[in-house]
């Protein structure tokens, strides 16, 4: 019988902040914030908590990865401003269309949302086939904002699946 200490670990460490990607892109943060399985590839959130600005830091904020399989190398998807310090992530699916009926095919979205200190709450969603993320508004105001959750629910009398939005000091004109 082998010690724990001769034993193989079945866990090995896959990301290191401050590597660079196959295109030179630099993978940054602080933490990983959000681990989210989406369409058979692994997705990260990279955000800075904590971080105290230093001379000569590159001007980049948090940051969605992308691994494709267990032995492959992150790959830069998705980087936010400066003062978007922190992205909510998750893989909604849908099994209804609009009016309560159900779809032939469910369709899953990968939706990212970046917070910091300007007041915009803002949903963006990931176009699989292309790789391009789309930008949605969903309100401002005078204080921070941001969304920490996404949560499909499908209404009991309806039928009708929407998405809800999770958030931290919105504004009453926030419509989330």
């Amino acid at each position: 019988m082998s010690s724990p200490a001769t034993q193989q670990s079945a866990f090995r460490r896959v990301f290191h902040p401050g590597v660079r990607d196959d295109r030179g892109q630099l993978l940054g943060g602080t933490q990983v914030l959000h681990l989210v399985a989406h369409r058979g590839r692994l997705f990260c959130s990279l955000s800075y908590k904590l971080h105290a600005e230093q001379p000569g830091d590159p001007p980049i904020g948090s940051q969605i990865a992308v691994l494709d399989h267990a032995a492959g190398r992150w790959q830069l998807d998705r980087e936010y401003d400066r003062a978007q310090w922190r992205v909510t992530l998750e893989s909604v699916t849908f099994t209804q269309d609009g009016h309560g009926r159900a779809l032939a095919q469910p369709v899953s979205l990968l939706l990212a949302a970046p917070s910091d200190n300007r007041g915009p709450v803002y949903v963006d969603s990931r176009d699989d086939r292309t790789g391009t993320w789309t930008r949605t508004q969903l309100g401002t105001g005078a204080t921070a904002g941001g969304i920490r959750s996404f949560f499909v629910y499908r209404d009991k009398v309806t039928g009708q699946e929407r998405v809800f939005a999770g958030t931290v000091r919105a504004t009453p004109n926030a419509a989330v």
